[in-house]
């Protein structure tokens, strides 16, 4: 009975450790998965800065538009029939 328990657990060790021996798939796997989360973390950046100079933009425009519909409503009150 010892001895089928011993060789029953032998087994079962060598099988789990030789499960676990082999780290290159899984290192190469963990490396293509750092490597596009980097591009993924620059091309959020990207995004980031280009919504930031967007919205400077219209802060821009949005000014202009109300300089140009006061200039616009000035000269309709001056014009009279």
């Amino acid at each position: 009975m010892n001895k089928k328990l011993l060789i029953t657990g032998a087994v079962a060790s060598i099988v789990l450790l030789a499960g676990c021996s082999n780290h290159d798939d899984m290192n190469e796997s963990m490396s293509n998965l750092t490597n596009q989360v980097s591009e993924l973390s620059a091309k959020v950046d990207m995004v980031a800065d280009d919504q930031a100079s967007m919205k400077a933009d219209l802060a821009t425009v949005a000014g202009e538009a109300e300089r140009a519909n006061s200039r616009i409503d000035n000269i309709a009150t001056s014009y009279k029939k």
